[in-house]
């Protein structure tokens, strides 16, 4: 269930913002506002974005990989001032 939620995320963002429009990168804290986002109506004990209809953890994880794919692959893109977070998601800490 957890990789069909996921796809259905990146579904949701190829029909918004084009396809592999995320692959393009984007700011960290773009995608870390909207991994909050995602999280705190989870907390809340909202489901579903209201939105695209999709289960917030869907959304929530892709977020997540995308900051770990931009961390690889974009650290330019890093516009946080914590040096340690790029490290973090990259899976190189000890």
């Amino acid at each position: 269930m957890a990789k069909h939620s996921t796809t259905c995320g990146v579904h949701q963002a190829d029909t918004s913002y084009g396809l592999w429009n995320w692959a393009k990168g984007m700011k960290y804290s773009v995608v870390m506002s909207s991994l909050m986002r995602h999280l705190s109506a989870i907390q809340a004990g909202e489901e579903n974005d209201p939105e695209s209809g999709l289960p917030h953890m869907g959304h929530a994880m892709c977020n997540m990989v995308m900051l770990s794919h931009y961390a690889k692959h974009m650290p330019e893109m890093n516009d946080f001032n914590n040096p340690n977070l790029q490290v973090g998601l990259q899976g190189n800490e000890p």
